[in-house]
């Protein structure tokens, strides 16, 4: 999760935006979602569908967004384009930021192919369906400022909040350090550089993409993959038994796997071994 956090003599207070530096992945999530804009193909979204039984207190939601989007960092941060258009995060404190809390009707698929291909200034929102047997609740948010564990800790933080009506949210400073600012323009675009060869080079590799290389114009294709009882407990005794519970890499790289499976098959293309790369920050012996 990518945060920025507030300046030295009380951000809020003052009038205007201050800038906060981006780090090499943020250079290179940025430059990509301007890619796929002018390709067509909206932003770079993330989706996260809760289905849920009786009972969602959507009152108590939308007074949960709120109060979280009064305090998180997340929610005032945009980019905006600077001398010679180069993207730069702005802390924004001449709108109020809000997370959408909206209901609707009709199939989930429709709903969130529409969400996938429009473009909103929202970083995070909530559209919830109902059908009488219980909620679904799809969380879109920017991937630019939020990762799929970020997204699942952003939804932790608003149950906590909705069902502590009393209970506040982490102050802005309470989010944790910044990207250091990179020395100059010229490293900071030598990080970005290394990102973008690093992307190309995968792209002239024969592995097999789910948005396929180069982005095409037009609708993204869209369909709800739901794993039986069997394959989620296959699936968590797998991550467990590769990390030993110390993270969650191993459930999410599992998930995705059975994904890419599922849309490849969908293809007409015959089954393969997936092979992945997952960098791991090891404590040297006797760190504390």
């Amino acid at each position: 999760m990518k945060k920025p956090s507030r300046a030295k003599g009380g951000l809020m207070a003052t009038p205007g935006t201050v800038s906060v530096p981006l780090s090499g992945a943020d250079w290179f999530l940025a430059t990509a979602e301007r890619m796929m804009l002018a390709a067509g193909q909206g932003q770079h979204m993330g989706l996260t569908v809760l289905r849920l039984g009786p009972g969602l207190d959507l009152a108590a939601l939308r007074a949960a967004a709120a109060r979280l989007a009064a305090a998180s960092p997340i929610a005032a941060a945009r980019l905006c384009k600077a001398i010679l258009g180069v993207p730069r995060w702005v802390w924004r404190v001449d709108a109020r930021p809000s997370f959408p809390v909206e209901e609707h009707r009709g199939p989930l698929d429709t709903l969130c192919a529409r969400r996938l291909n429009e473009s909103s200034p929202a970083a995070v929102r909530f559209d919830v369906l109902g059908d009488g047997h219980g909620s679904t609740v799809v969380l879109c948010w920017r991937h630019l400022l939020l990762d799929a564990k970020g997204a699942e800790l952003f939804l932790a933080e608003i149950a906590r909040l909705a069902e502590n009506a009393d209970s506040t949210p982490p102050r802005a400073g309470s989010w944790g350090p910044i990207t250091p600012r990179p020395g100059s323009w010229r490293t900071a675009l030598g990080e970005a550089e290394r990102f973008k060869d690093h992307f190309y080079a995968l792209a002239r590799t024969s592995i097999r993409s789910l948005g396929g290389v180069p982005p095409r114009p037009g609708a993204a294709a869209f369909f709800v993959e739901e794993f039986s009882a069997a394959e989620t407990a296959e699936i968590t005794a797998r991550a467990q038994t590769a990390t030993h519970e110390l993270f969650q890499m191993g459930w999410f790289l599992a998930v995705a796997m059975r994904a890419h499976h599922a849309v490849l098959c969908r293809r007409g293309e015959g089954a393969e071994s997936y092979q992945s790369n997952c960098p791991v920050q090891e404590r040297k012996r006797g760190a504390r």
